[in-house]
């Protein structure tokens, strides 16, 4: 017998085998190939400092996680945690000796510490790819507490904006927020809770209304407009919208957009890559984009590898001024 790595013959009883869920799962290996095989993924439980890896021959989490591999060209790619138990919340690029750096440090010691205070179990993973100055941050809690880690999410951005405001961060655009489904957080119905008849607004119902005057921007992308909230419909700069087949939907857009009888029966018609247009102070207009097909399985990370060179062409004036709201 031969280790599946390096071909080192093996005797009875050095014989190690791949662990479950790995590329060498159950296959033969010596004990240097398999303890010393560089990890892929490294993953730290809550305040536990022990790292649980996982390379290709071994997996540490037993089972919690698993990893896979994404070639974004012959020579390059990168490494992607999954797992079945854990909810990702947050994703984030780590780029050595990068001013980011230290700003996600920040943001990690605190979002630690409201984990720790709601009792959150939650998993901080890295992942490594080809670039020996890149690897992904994710941030995982346990998917029976997914709908606590939620209001994180007003956390954050409560964090972002004092962040600002405490380095007077104001005027042209710093950055941008993308809120995929964005009814998740901006929900109609939050609006009419007794809650927040009670207590007023919501802090994440201001967010659309005064964030972007410290340099922040937001994309919102969202099937169901009619069952978004006030806030982010009466302060989005520029919408764009596909076709709609449901009635509420349509008139809820129909409303924001003031759209005459033409061009309310036009979001009927539209097909794949065609789009409705309004923009503050500019009447409706159709436009075409590309047909830019996806695969299901596309990740997050490979549709950015994708978008690499388009995205280095953009500047500032190009992409937004302060007052739209729309990565």
């Amino acid at each position: 017998m031969k280790c599946s790595i390096c071909e080192k013959k093996l005797k009875e009883g050095e014989v190690f085998y791949g662990d479950e869920g790995t590329y060498y799962e159950d296959k033969p290996l010596c004990e240097t190939c398999y303890y010393e095989d560089e990890p892929c993924v490294t993953v730290f439980y809550g305040r536990d400092d022990q790292p649980y890896v996982i390379s290709l021959t071994r997996n540490e989490t037993e089972g919690d996680f698993e990893v896979e591999w994404h070639s974004t060209d012959p020579w390059r790619g990168y490494y992607e945690a999954k797992s079945e138990k854990y909810a990702l919340v947050n994703t984030a690029e780590l780029l050595a000796y990068h001013q980011s750096e230290e700003m996600l440090k920040e943001f990690d010691e605190r979002i630690r510490e409201l984990f720790d205070e709601h009792g959150i179990d939650y998993a901080r993973v890295f992942a490594r790819s080809s670039n020996v100055f890149y690897q992904n941050y994710d941030l995982y809690v346990k998917k029976d507490q997914a709908l606590i880690a939620k209001f994180l999410v007003e956390y954050i951005l409560a964090y972002i904006f004092a962040y600002r405001i405490a380095n007077g961060h104001r005027g042209s655009l710093r950055h941008v927020i993308v809120f995929d489904e964005a009814t998740r957080v901006f929900y109609k119905k939050r609006e009419w809770r007794e809650t927040t008849l009670e207590l007023g607004m919501p802090f994440i119902e201001t967010v659309p209304q005064i964030i972007r005057d410290y340099g922040e921007g937001i994309i919102f992308a969202l099937q169901e407009p009619s069952i978004a909230s006030h806030s982010l419909m009466a302060n989005s700069n520029v919408k764009m919208v596909g076709f709609l087949g449901e009635g509420e939907d349509i008139d809820a857009i129909t409303k924001s957009l003031d759209l005459s009888d033409e061009e309310r029966s036009a979001m009927t018609k539209l097909e794949r890559g065609e789009w409705l247009v309004k923009k503050a102070e500019i009447k409706p207009f159709l436009l075409r984009s590309f047909d830019y097909l996806l695969e299901k399985n596309v990740t997050d990370k490979e549709l950015f590898e994708r978008m690499k060179p388009f995205l280095k062409k953009l500047s500032e004036k190009v992409i937004l001024t302060t007052s739209v709201q729309a990565k």
